[in-house]
């Protein structure tokens, strides 16, 4: 795998939940960074990227469900 995986791009797959958050949907997952996806008119999804809420945020994050 040396050189075949770049952290830099990211890994795992979004597998927590969507939030919008400051005009951007994202998909946030366990092991990465949340990735910034963009609807288009036809309905598709299109990845824009990782989005680390302009380098301010540098580990992965998720979502959790409140308890009640």
């Amino acid at each position: 795998m040396c050189g075949h995986v770049n952290l830099m791009r990211g890994f795992g797959l979004a597998n927590t939940s969507l939030a919008f958050f400051s005009h951007n949907l994202l998909a946030l997952r366990e092991s990465d960074l949340p990735s910034a996806i963009f609807l288009t008119q036809e309905g598709d999804i299109e990845t824009k990227g990782r989005w680390d809420f302009d380098r301010k945020l540098f580990a992965s994050m998720t979502a959790c469900t409140p308890q009640r």
